[in-house]
């Protein structure tokens, strides 16, 4: 996740040349890199990294939309960072990505509705606020499902660790391999035949 804050900051850098508000993603990169490396200088290993880097790499997406200036295809940063969260194989910083991700969607979509007095406008943004909050919410779910499938439980791994320490399969059988006399000779002769 370290990499990808870093590289979302190289977009928000780039976002923020070809649109003319280089100060302002400069400023953004700075604090967000600032307070992740801080956050994994002092807790690593622990749940903290992992939410604080998911809330980290979540605002730097925000960026991305107020640095292109309202470009919509900006907001696909959301789903990105998302369905990167998955690599941590764990649904707490996935809920916690989908749930700052909707409510920047629900946030800006008052503050554009404030902001606007053309009702059809106002509709617009209403309607594309929440297909984007039920893309989130059904990518999250998914996600969520899948970290929780993937990850071991505490029983397996140790059941894994301790039977590998003592020469047993993942089982806790004894690991009796038996291995073919003639499949033996034959691997043999081709692995000397290859080699002349």
């Amino acid at each position: 996740m370290r990499l990808f804050l870093a590289a979302g900051g190289a977009v928000a850098l780039a976002l923020g040349w070809n649109f003319t508000q280089m100060p302002m993603a400069m400023g953004i990169c700075v604090v967000l890199l600032t307070v992740a490396m801080l956050c994994i200088l002092l807790a690593e290993g622990s749940l903290l990294p992992r939410m604080a880097m998911t809330a980290l790499t979540m605002l730097m997406a925000a960026s991305y939309p107020h640095l292109a200036r309202g470009m919509v295809e900006a907001r696909s940063g959301f789903f990105l960072v998302l369905a990167m969260l998955l690599v941590y194989c764990d649904w707490r910083p996935i809920a916690l990505g989908a749930a700052l991700a909707i409510a920047y969607h629900i946030a800006t979509n008052d503050l554009a509705g404030v902001a606007s007095a053309n009702t059809q406008l106002k509709h617009h943004e209403a309607m594309r606020s929440i297909a984007d909050v039920v893309g989130i919410s059904i990518q999250a779910t998914i996600e969520i499902w899948i970290a929780i499938k993937a990850r071991p439980d505490a029983r397996t791994v140790k059941s894994q660790r301790g039977g590998a320490a003592h020469g047993e399969g993942f089982e806790g059988q004894a690991d009796k391999t038996e291995v073919n006399p003639s499949v033996a000779a034959n691997t043999s002769l081709t692995s000397h035949a290859r080699n002349q």
